[in-house]
C-alpha cells in the first residue's frame, strides 16, 4: 500500500507536528511579506483617494458630519472593498490557478486537480482583511481631521516650499519643462516614493530570484554525474545488422534532441614517459592512469568538429580528466602537459600504437569524454581495433572476443526535454526487438520528481513575482492618472502664463523619464548587488566545473522594456488628456 504524503500534507495531515508548524510558518511567511508589500501600495492609493475627494469629505463635514463619522465611513467604504475583493480574488485565483494547472498537464504530461482548502482561505482571508485595514487607518485619520475649509477649498495642494535650488545641467538639456518635471518629483517625493519602492521591488525580486533559479538548476545539473538524460546500449551478442537497425529507428525519432553514437575502448595503458600534469598524478594512481580510444558516428564527429573549428580531417585528442568529489561534485584537470605531441600505447612493454598527428583540446563534446580520450569516427576506430587495439585484451573478461566485443558494441547516449514521453517510445523500440540485447537506463526519469519540483518552484516564484508587478503596476498608474486629475489646475496656471500645450506634454514626458531612472536605478543597482553576492556564495561553494552565476542581462533588458512601456503608455495617456484641457474650465472648478 502507498501512501500520496504530498496529498495529506495539503491536507495539514502530517505525520508529527513539527511538520505541520514548519508548513504553517511558511504560508504565513509568505503572506507576511505580501501583506507588507501590498499593505503599502493599499495605503498609497487609500491616500490618493481621499485626496482627490477632500473636497466631498469638507461638505460632508460642513454640513455636520463628525470626525467619528467620517472615520466610520472611510472604514465601512473599506470593508465593502475588501468583501467585494475577496469574491473577485477567489473567482479570478481559481481561473490563474486553472490556467497554471493547464500548462503544467501539457508541459509535464500529467494531470492536476484544482482542490479547495478552507484552511489556506481562511489564513489568507485574515492576512488581506489585516492588511486592507491597517492599510487604511493612516488616510482615514487625515481625512476625519481635515478642517472643512481646508478640504474644500484644498489649500494643501497649493502650499508649496519656497526652493532656492536651481538646475543648470537639467534646464541646459532639457530645457524649462525639464527643470519644473524635475523640481515636481523632488517637491512630492513622497507621493511618489511607494511607487518607486513598489516598483523597485518588483524588479529586484524578478532579477534576483530570475538568477537565483538560474543558479540552483546550474548546480543542480553540474552536480548530476549522470552527463545525459539516457543511455543505451546494445550488446556485442546481437548482430551488426540488428545494431544497425535500432540506431536507424532512433535516428527516426522527432522527441531526441542529442543523439550520441560511438564505440569505445575503455582505459589503455600508455608509455610512461609520456607526461602528465602534477595536478592529474596526485588524483590517479599509477594504476589507474592510461587513455580511452573513441569511435564517434560521423554526425557527431563533423558536428566535434565544428564546435572545434577544425577544418581537417586530424584524430581529436581530449586532454581532460573529470575528477568526483565524495559530495558527489566534480570537477575536470588536465591529463597531459600542453607541450605534449605524442601519444603511445603500451601493454605491458610492448609498445604497439603511435599517434603524434592529432589536435589537443580541453573542450569537451556534449560531457561524452570523462577520461583522456583519442577521438575519431567509428571506421577508423574498427580499423584500429582489428590491427592494434583488439590483439591486447588481458583486462578484458566478456563472453566474446575482446575484437568482437570492441567491433560490435554501440554505446548511445541520448538527450530530450520530453524524456517521459520518449521513455514509452524507447521501452516500445525494446519491446519490438526482445530478442536483442539492451541495456537501457532514463537517468532524467529517475530525477523527475527534482525536474517537477524546479518547475513548480518557477512557477510558484514566478506567480509571486508576477502578483507583486501587478501590484507595482496598479499603484504606478494610479498614482500618475490621479496626480494627473489632481494637477488640472496648476496645469491651466502653466498654461495661462505661457507655457504651450507641446511644453506642458513635454514637462510631463519628462517627469515620467525621472520616475523611471530612478526606478532603474535603485532597482537595478540593489539587484546587482544581490548577483555580488551569490557569485561569492558560489565561489565558496563545492559545485562541479564550477558554477558562475551569469550577468543578468536578459533579466535587466526585460525590466527596462517593462518599465518602458509603462512609462510610454502612461505619457500617451497624458499627452491626450493636456490635449483636451481648457484653461477657464480648470481654474474655475478650483475655486467656489
Amino acid at each position: 500500500v502507498e501512501v500520496n504524503r504530498g496529498l495529506l500534507e495539503a491536507h495539514m495531515a502530517f505525520e508529527n507536528k513539527s511538520s505541520m508548524i514548519r508548513a504553517y510558518m511558511f504560508i504565513i511567511l509568505l503572506l507576511f511579506v505580501l501583506s507588507i508589500f501590498a499593505g503599502l501600495t493599499i495605503r498609497n492609493s487609500f491616500e490618493i483617494s481621499f485626496s482627490e475627494r477632500k473636497r466631498d469629505i469638507g461638505m460632508l463635514r460642513s454640513i455636520g458630519a463628525s470626525r467619528k463619522q467620517i472615520y466610520k465611513t472611510v472604514f465601512f467604504e473599506v470593508l465593502i472593498i475588501t468583501i467585494i475583493g475577496l469574491f473577485v480574488g477567489l473567482f479570478l485565483g481559481a481561473f490563474v490557478v486553472k490556467l497554471f494547472i493547464f500548462a503544467l498537464e501539457k508541459l509535464m504530461d500529467e494531470k492536476f486537480k484544482l482542490c479547495f482548502f478552507f484552511p489556506y482561505f481562511l489564513l489568507t482571508t485574515i492576512f488581506i482583511v489585516y492588511s486592507v485595514f491597517l492599510a487604511a487607518i493612516s488616510p482615514a485619520r487625515k481625512a476625519s481631521r481635515t478642517s472643512a475649509i481646508v478640504s474644500i477649498k484644498r489649500l494643501e495642494q497649493y502650499k508649496i516650499n519656497k526652493s532656492k535650488e536651481h538646475y543648470p545641467m537639467v534646464r541646459k538639456y532639457a530645457g524649462i519643462e525639464g527643470e519644473i518635471a524635475y523640481k515636481n518629483i523632488k517637491r512630492n517625493s513622497k507621493k511618489f516614493g511607494v511607487t518607486i519602492l513598489s516598483f523597485c521591488i518588483s524588479m529586484i525580486l524578478f532579477i534576483s530570484v530570475s538568477i537565483f533559479i538560474d543558479y540552483i538548476i546550474a548546480s543542480n545539473e553540474s552536480s548530476n554525474r549522470e552527463n545525459f538524460d539516457i543511455e543505451y546500449s546494445l550488446s556485442d551478442t546481437n548482430t551488426e545488422a540488428d545494431n544497425k537497425l535500432i540506431i536507424e529507428e532512433l535516428k527516426k525519432m522527432k522527441l531526441i534532441d542529442d543523439l550520441i553514437i560511438y564505440k569505445n575502448a575503455s582505459r589503455i595503458d600508455i608509455k610512461v614517459s609520456d607526461r602528465f600534469t602534477e595536478e592529474y598524478k596526485s588524483f590517479i594512481e599509477p594504476k589507474y592512469r592510461g587513455v580511452e580510444v573513441y569511435g564517434l558516428s560521423k554526425e557527431n564527429l563533423n558536428e566535434y568538429r565544428k564546435m572545434l573549428g577544425l577544418k581537417d580531417d586530424r584524430i581529436i585528442f581530449y586532454n581532460g580528466q573529470i575528477i568526483y568529489n565524495e559530495d558527489n561534485t566534480s570537477m575536470t584537470i588536465k591529463a597531459f602537459e600542453d607541450e605534449i605531441s605524442k601519444i603511445t600505447l603500451v601493454d605491458g612493454e610492448e609498445e604497439f600504437l603511435h599517434f603524434d598527428n592529432f589536435y589537443k583540446t580541453s573542450i569537451n563534446y556534449l560531457k561524452v569524454f570523462n577520461h583522456p580520450t583519442i577521438v575519431t569516427d567509428i571506421e577508423t576506430f574498427d580499423n584500429l581495433v582489428k590491427e592494434h587495439i583488439g590483439k591486447h585484451d588481458k583486462n578484458f573478461s566478456g563472453y566474446s572476443t575482446y575484437t568482437d566485443y570492441l567491433l560490435n558494441s554501440y554505446r548511445i547516449r541520448i538527450n530530450s526535454r520530453k524524456f517521459k514521453l520518449l521513455d514509452d517510445d524507447l521501452r516500445k523500440l525494446m519491446g519490438e526487438h526482445s530478442d536483442m540485447v539492451i541495456c537501457f537506463s532514463n537517468n532524467a526519469l529517475m530525477h523527475y520528481e527534482e525536474v517537477m519540483a524546479t518547475v513548480k518552484l518557477k512557477m510558484i516564484i514566478y506567480s509571486f513575482i508576477g502578483f507583486i508587478a501587478l501590484i507595482s503596476l496598479s499603484s504606478i498608474f494610479n498614482t500618475i492618472l490621479t496626480s494627473l486629475e489632481l494637477r488640472k489646475g496648476e496645469f491651466a496656471v502653466l498654461r495661462s502664463i505661457g507655457l504651450s500645450k507641446k511644453g506642458l506634454v513635454k514637462m510631463l514626458r519628462l517627469e515620467n523619464l525621472f520616475l523611471m531612472s530612478s526606478t532603474l536605478l535603485y532597482g537595478i543597482q540593489s539587484s546587482l548587488l544581490f548577483v555580488l553576492f551569490l557569485n561569492l556564495v558560489a565561489r565558496i561553494m563545492p559545485t562541479p566545473e564550477p558554477v558562475k552565476v551569469p550577468f543578468p542581462t536578459l533579466y535587466i533588458l526585460i525590466s527596462i522594456i517593462t518599465v518602458f512601456l509603462t512609462i510610454w503608455i502612461l505619457s500617451i495617456y497624458a499627452k491626450k488628456k493636456i490635449e483636451n484641457l481648457n484653461i477657464i474650465d480648470s481654474i474655475r472648478d478650483e475655486s467656489i
